[in-house]
């Protein structure tokens, strides 16, 4: 089954058996906009020319609807905007843009929808219906990043976006595997060998997105104090 590198994000963030997410809203947020942008970065929809992104010819027309919806937003700005800006702005509508896509993982059978209520107050979880392509995926990057494996530039987009939101750890049992994990993936996502467009937009994307969570988390610790 194939899959985006945001389904492949929101699997991996999800609690299989109790359908919630394992991170924080605002890596979350941040990391699903991260996500698109990587996703629209290999399927050459987008461009970084002096750190500003632009849309190519054509870009509409995606199957994915949600990801039309993404292009049209950045085809009706006034002008080209920096990739943080893009980090930010569809990080501030991660709650609609996940709900869609949650809705098609439902669909491609690998979710289902619960809607629960806690004194009186609805919540929603996504429990895992199909757990093969996940454990797939889980199985693919732990090859890359343990056994040394050749990795694709989806890969090492997913992985420098799971780094980012520290969502890494869930892929390794030990503490052992999670230190020497630690190592590689640094190696990884540094060495590896694409074309300079594609690193340009994986250097922007992950560094915008590391960013965010980083400031974001500031002013949370700050105003819990």
């Amino acid at each position: 089954m194939e899959l985006t590198i945001v389904e492949e994000f929101l699997l991996l963030a999800l609690d299989d058996k109790k359908g919630k997410f394992i991170l924080d809203t605002l890596s979350l947020n941040y990391g699903l906009a991260g996500a698109i942008l990587f996703e629209l970065a290999l399927q050459e929809n987008i461009r970084i020319e002096n750190r500003r992104l632009y849309t190519e010819s054509g870009a509409l027309g995606q199957k994915n609807q949600v990801l039309n919806i993404v292009i049209n937003f950045m085809q009706h700005e006034k002008k080209a905007r920096k990739v943080k800006y893009w980090v930010q702005h569809l990080g501030r509508k991660s709650y609609v843009l996940r709900k869609r896509f949650l809705q098609e993982l439902i669909e491609k059978g690998l979710i289902r929808h619960e809607r629960k209520r806690c004194l009186f107050i609805p919540y929603h979880r996504y429990p895992a219906v199909n757990d093969k392509p996940e454990n797939a995926l889980r199985l693919r990057l732990r090859k890359i990043i343990l056994e040394g494996a050749e990795a694709d530039a989806r890969s090492v987009m997913l992985i420098s976006l799971l780094r980012s939101c520290k969502l890494t750890r869930t892929l390794f049992v030990s503490r052992k595997e999670y230190r020497q994990a630690t190592r590689r993936i640094k190696q990884i996502t540094r060495n590896f060998e694409v074309t300079e467009a594609v690193s340009q937009v994986l250097r922007e994307i992950q560094t915008a997105v590391m960013a965010s969570v980083a400031s974001a988390s500031v002013v949370s610790t700050s105003a819990g104090s």
